[in-house]
């Protein structure tokens, strides 16, 4: 007899219940009392780091004796094709199944494709369905080197069949849609419209798996993924696991204050500002912001950053949450792009994408905003998807990090498409790196259509690491006033001040202790400059990578890596792998806003410091007007520029800061010295 299992994570889910009436089915049909094998169901499957992640159902089917229903096969006859009864051998087979419950209301059928209703917006699910096919195909690829044929199936649990005929009465989507209620064959009447059937002499066989793969080696593979993404969560260290629990307590708490209830009711009808200096937990607040809005108001959401190793620490994140980022054809969720990447796609949709152009990104912008202030007044829906693009613009809030360095026509352009009251933004303050004087995004905006939220007490950091930052600020003339979380004592400040100093031995001490506390190797973090990385024509990548792996004995996640594939505009850097937890994160200096680490290593501080007094910048994003500025000013202000971008990797670290100096001449140097100094009973100078 077939058994049939279900695995799943969350017995309460829409798609757990999906999995039990699926089961019940398969359990009805008659043939299976006579069959040996076994079938399994996949709920809410993980394809790590594909396009689409999130699966509702994956079934495979495996069987020792194959059973022999009758089924529906293209057959040619009198020099035509139709559909015509054959008795099929069933071996195994592996289906995609996207559920749906709209009801019929907020169904439509056009041609081939099905389209449902979230609210007024019509979502293309049938596109939904064949793409989830593609991302596991792509991922057992990528983990098993071969995957079976996969058969994508959308199910319209709400829809029964008369109701489906009626929606479709030209029967387009025979191949890929079942109603609430079907009988097996039907299903398997769908796999075989979408497969290929191997025929043995006058046999014809059902299956999955090409002749030199098994369908038991298909069957394992499936295992086989669904294990590492579980192995994935396993795996996450302390300092993660604490950000994912404070993201999924949400913002509107029943036993918040009346304060913290009036801001989390005025996002979305009102311009809602987070304000606070680096370690005050902005970052995380954006995330809470966005798991909220996404899972308990079922609202699309657009998180938007130019630090491109930031992104990719934000999808890891949803990841882990099982709330994965959905792709721009999504019904809700949260998906999350560089500034530059959206405002190309929406070059591409307003047709001046041929005036971009990195070095001149200035006057790509404004030619942008003129676009849209031109073709929005004649559009009815100012939520408009842009022609000749496949970006879809229907977001209900958008999140802007680092809003206080945004330029002027991004911000604009932002305004225009969706209006402040849509606009959740992140400001940061007085952390200016591409702009010479903050961007102001309240000027022009009513007083009441607007909210703050101010930040003062640092989430991150723990006590020692808050002093030695408040007497670092001091000696540098830089403006601080972060108060220290109460219950996070301790910290530690190390600064090696010598070229060969940072050895396997110490290497090893930091990470025992981040070990012992419960964390993972990626809970270092190393921060670079762009001296240790190796530029060629586009590629870029860690230099030491390799002999730091030999040395220190821990793989590298390289942050600094980017390689533009030919057409590409902008490169994007690598995906978190699934051994992430192994690896020591790298990433440069200017990447490092947002970052964390539970260890950070600033390497060459004082290189840095000079790298910033000369005006320079790996980012391609920097107005040349913001460059000349700094290359024109005197040098007092040049250094109090350097100095102040210092503060960003020094508020990175949780428990233990680590400072490498190379020239202990240098005028930076010296002063840091003084600084450790003062700081002696938990700050080191070593040399």
């Amino acid at each position: 007899m077939v058994k049939v299992e279900i695995i799943s994570s969350d017995t309460g889910s829409p798609e757990h219940y999906a999995a039990v009436q699926l089961k019940k089915m398969f359990e009805k049909t008659p043939e299976f009392s006579n069959a040996e094998g076994l079938i399994k169901i996949f709920v809410s499957f993980k394809c790590y780091g594909q396009y689409a992640e999130d699966i509702d159902l994956v079934v495979f089917g495996q069987f020792d004796s194959p059973y022999l229903p009758n089924l529906n096969l293209w057959s040619r006859t009198d020099k035509k094709y139709e559909m015509r009864e054959h008795q099929v051998f069933v071996d195994n087979f592996c289906f995609t199944i996207e559920v749906k419950n709209q009801i019929p209301e907020n169904i439509s059928i056009e041609g081939n494709q099905v389209f449902v209703k979230y609210g007024t917006r019509p979502h293309p699910a049938s596109s939904q369905s064949t793409q989830q096919k593609f991302s596991l195909k792509n991922y057992l690829t990528l983990h098993n080197g071969w995957t079976p044929y996969i058969v994508s199936i959308l199910w319209l649990c709400n829809v029964d069949s008369t109701e489906l005929s009626n929606l479709d009465p030209n029967k387009f989507t025979n191949t890929h849609v079942l109603p609430a209620q079907f009988d097996i064959y039907r299903m398997l009447n769908l796999a075989c419209a979408n497969m290929n059937i191997r025929k043995v002499r006058d046999r014809c066989f059902l299956t999955s798996t090409k002749k030199e793969n098994k369908g038991e080696t298909a069957f394992q593979s499936v295992h086989e993924a669904h294990r590492i993404f579980s192995e994935i969560k396993e795996n996450t260290s302390l300092v993660t696991r604490k950000r994912l629990e404070f993201i999924t307590q949400g913002t509107l708490k029943a036993e918040g204050s009346q304060s913290e209830q009036k801001f989390a009711k005025a996002i979305g009808e009102k311009l809602v500002i987070i304000q606070g200096k680096a370690g005050t937990g902005k970052t995380i607040r954006m995330l809470q912001i966005a798991y909220d809005l996404a899972v308990k108001r079922k609202k699309r959401c657009l998180i938007l950053t130019y630090n491109k190793a930031l992104i990719e620490d934000l999808r890891y994140h949803f990841r882990l949450i099982g709330k994965p980022e959905l792709d721009p054809s999504g019904e809700v969720g949260v998906v999350i792009r560089s500034v530059m990447s959206f405002t190309r796609s929406l070059g591409i949709g307003f047709g001046c994408l041929d005036k971009w152009s990195v070095t001149q990104y200035d006057e790509y912008l404004d030619i942008l905003l003129r676009n849209i202030q031109h073709e929005l007044p004649n559009e009815k829906n100012r939520y408009l998807r842009p022609p000749k693009s496949k970006e879809n613009l229907l977001f209900d809030v958008i999140l802007v990090d680092e809003a206080q360095d945004w330029l002027e026509h991004e911000k604009n352009i932002l305004y225009e498409l969706y209006g402040s009251k849509s606009v959740v933004i992140v400001d940061g303050i007085d952390q200016l790196v591409r702009r010479t004087e903050k961007c102001d995004w309240a000027q022009g905006i009513d007083y009441n259509d607007t909210i703050k939220n101010g930040l003062r007490v640092s989430l991150r950091q723990k006590t020692n690491l808050i002093r030695f930052i408040r007497c670092y600020a001091t000696k540098f003339n830089l403006q601080w006033d972060i108060e220290a979380k109460e219950d996070l004592p301790g910290g530690r400040i190390i600064v090696l001040a010598s070229t060969n100093a940072y050895t396997r031995e110490f290497h090893n001490e930091i990470l025992t202790s981040a070990i012992k506390a419960d964390n993972q190797p990626n809970d270092i973090l190393i921060l670079v400059g762009p001296d240790l990385v190796h530029k060629l024509d586009d590629e870029r990548w860690f230099k030491l990578a390799e002999s730091w792996e030999k040395k220190f004995g821990n793989k590298i996640w390289d942050g600094t890596s980017r390689k533009r594939e030919e057409g590409d505009l902008y490169a994007e850097i690598p995906v978190y792998p699934r051994n992430v937890h192994e690896c020591n994160r790298v990433v440069q200096y200017d990447s490092a806003r947002g970052l964390e680490g539970w260890a950070v290593v600033c390497s060459y501080l004082d290189e840095f410091v000079q790298y910033k007094f000369e005006g320079k910048s790996d980012t391609s994003d920097i107005p040349q007007e913001k460059q000349l500025a700094l290359l024109e000013a005197d040098d007092d202000t040049r250094k109090q520029f350097a100095y102040k971008w210092t503060m960003i990797p020094l508020t990175r670290a949780m428990d233990t800061l680590v400072i490498t100096i190379k020239d202990l001449q240098s005028e930076y140097a010296q002063k840091l010295k003084e600084v450790v100094m003062q700081c002696s009973d938990f700050a080191e100078w070593r040399e």
